[in-house]
């Protein structure tokens, strides 16, 4: 897959590891962190939707 569109080990592995995080996340984001242009850091960060509130009466 990766092989016909160019991509050096350290690109596949990032793409890779993005993937993960998009495939495994519902609700939230996934920030890539980026040094000197390269990927150094991926943080996922997920929010857990609760149910509705039902009012106190």
């Amino acid at each position: 897959m990766t092989e016909d569109i160019g991509l050096t080990k350290d690109q596949e592995t990032v793409l890779r590891a993005t993937l993960q995080a998009l495939r495994t996340i519902r609700y939230g984001a996934i920030q890539l962190i980026v040094q000197d242009g390269r990927v150094v850091q991926i943080e996922k960060m997920e929010k857990i939707r609760l149910p509705q509130k039902i009012p106190c009466t």
